[in-house]
């Protein structure tokens, strides 16, 4: 665990790698919230909070796939 932390620390993230994780962040958030406000005792067993955070990784996948992979300045204004 040391060596992942130091050497991610390491490395700075580009935009889109920070974006990408700002949305799993989001949607990992909305899954877990949506499961605590409707069924909270199903955190209690471990395959669903697995459930939840694969659904929330192939979820990200799916919509980072979706977006380009860089945008163009010139469209900024």
């Amino acid at each position: 665990m040391a060596v992942f932390t130091v050497t991610l620390g390491s490395r700075k993230l580009t935009e889109r790698q920070g974006r990408v994780l700002k949305l799993l962040s989001g949607v990992m958030m909305l899954m877990l919230g949506g499961v605590v406000l409707f069924r909270p005792a199903l955190l209690n067993n471990a395959a669903v909070s697995l459930f939840v955070f694969i659904a929330a990784l192939a979820t990200t996948w799916f919509i980072a796939r979706l977006t380009p992979e860089s945008t163009d300045s010139t469209m900024a204004g």
